[in-house]
């Protein structure tokens, strides 16, 4: 194939040596037994206290972060909050996977020395897809929709009371426009 006819040769190389890759089954050893791997996942969890409390932690992180001068979206303390106040909306990944059929086939190919692992699989509940298997990454989370509403509400709780620590001012999410402490609107429309 000539590659040369993409803009960007380099990534339509590397593009096509995954596609060869997914293709030919080759898959590293150490891959082999990340199939069975997936307790990282993001699993239902029970609250480990009402909504209104964890929103309080994430603005008391948010101030101090705020007085830091830093925004931490990805720090460690928001992170451990945002991912409790997501897990109550969490399906049971763990269970569901377990039950997966492509689990079971990999499961009895073992007893009998080989091992069937997909290159790719996605796995639905409910109509969405909840996780996927990739051959070169393992394992990853497929939000749910259930799950990215209630991540958009703490990421807001984190955003709005960083914004009012930090310059004072107070975001107004009503109507079809934002507009953040009398300074200008954002058209959410646009």
């Amino acid at each position: 194939m000539n590659i040369t006819r993409f803009p960007n040769a380099v990534n339509a190389n590397m593009a096509i040596n995954r596609l060869n890759s997914l293709q030919t089954n080759t898959m590293p050893k150490s891959n082999r037994t990340g199939f069975r791997d997936f307790k990282h996942l993001r699993s239902h969890s029970e609250p480990i206290m009402c909504d209104e409390e964890l929103k309080e932690l994430v603005r008391e992180q948010a101030r101090a972060d705020a007085a830091r001068g830093v925004f931490d979206w990805e720090g460690q303390e928001f992170t451990r909050l945002r991912e409790a106040f997501i897990s109550v909306a969490s399906p049971n990944r763990h269970t569901i996977v377990a039950s997966h059929p492509a689990m079971q086939i990999s499961l009895a190919s073992m007893l009998f020395g080989g091992e069937a692992v997909p290159n790719m699989l996605m796995v639905r509940h409910g109509g969405e897809i909840i996780a996927g298997f990739d051959a070169g990454r393992g394992w990853s989370t497929s939000m749910t929709n259930a799950e990215a509403a209630r991540q958009k509400i703490i990421s807001d709780v984190y955003h709005d009371a960083w914004v009012y620590a930090r310059y004072g001012r107070e975001i107004d999410r009503s109507g079809d426009n934002a507009i953040i402490g009398g300074r200008g609107m954002i058209d959410s429309r646009a």
